[in-house]
């Protein structure tokens, strides 16, 4: 994740599913070279500038990806119904999230699990719909006081 590419895309297309949205954080995770300039031309680059907004689903989106630690504060996750496992074993993964909106947001369960570095604030999240929060921070380092 460390390397800079300078390929922009003018207007990144949106990620319209999970799977699609997962592909591409394993295509990013694995780096080529050779694949560079058309993945920076149809998502952008880097990671930040992806468009998110329609995707609904981000379950398991960053599972096992253990050195990923790329600013994603910036995406328009309002969308979004569940982030179960979203950060499953990212264990390298400790970046400003607080800004995101979580107000449709139903499921979280798990969305940190094995996360050992996160631990940012996030008590501006709305989790008013949620109702599956069992196993937000199970085996995390997590210690910020969520209250509202």
């Amino acid at each position: 994740f460390t390397e800079t590419v300078d390929r922009k895309a003018p207007t990144p297309r949106p990620f319209n599913s999970n799977q699609e949205l997962r592909d591409a954080v394993n295509k990013y995770a694995n780096y080529d070279p050779d694949d560079a300039e058309g993945f920076a031309t149809t998502y952008g680059w880097p990671m930040d500038r992806w468009d998110v907004s329609q995707v609904d689903d981000f379950r398991w989106t960053f599972q096992g990806k253990i050195s990923f630690n790329e600013p994603i504060g910036s995406w328009n996750v309002s969308n979004a119904k569940t982030m179960a496992g979203m950060f499953y074993e990212a264990r390298s993964f400790n970046q400003d999230i607080s800004a995101w909106d979580t107000s449709n947001v139903i499921d979280m369960s798990g969305i940190f699990n094995d996360a050992t570095s996160f631990n940012q604030h996030i008590s501006a999240w709305d989790t008013s719909n949620v109702t599956d929060m069992s196993g937000m921070f199970y085996k995390a380092c997590f210690n910020q006081d969520i209250s509202a």
